[in-house]
């Protein structure tokens, strides 16, 4: 779900951005919530206090900062939850 696509016809191809701030990891499903995502993280790099992930969604891939008490390791799943409002949406050939 995003907030802020609203005069498209459907079908129409965009580009979504998503500041990393709007990101937020949760090792168990919050539930009630939308734009929720179970990934897998592909690697783990520690940079003080926080930790910068890699992680696959199917084919995707999303890179994501997080504090580093969350501690998760390559091969973890963990649910990824964008808020509506921080994603950002351009139409294609615009």
């Amino acid at each position: 779900q995003c907030s802020r696509l609203s005069d498209g016809s459907g079908g129409d191809e965009v580009l979504l951005c998503i500041r990393p701030q709007d990101i937020k990891l949760h090792r168990e499903e919050p539930g009630g919530r939308t734009n929720v995502w179970l990934c897998t993280v592909k690697t783990a790099g520690y940079i003080g206090d926080h930790v910068d992930y890699e992680l696959l969604y199917g084919r995707q891939t999303l890179r994501v900062s997080a504090p580093a008490s969350l501690r998760l390791q390559p091969g973890d799943k963990v649910f990824v939850e964008i808020a509506p409002q921080g994603i950002k949406v351009w139409q294609q050939g615009q």
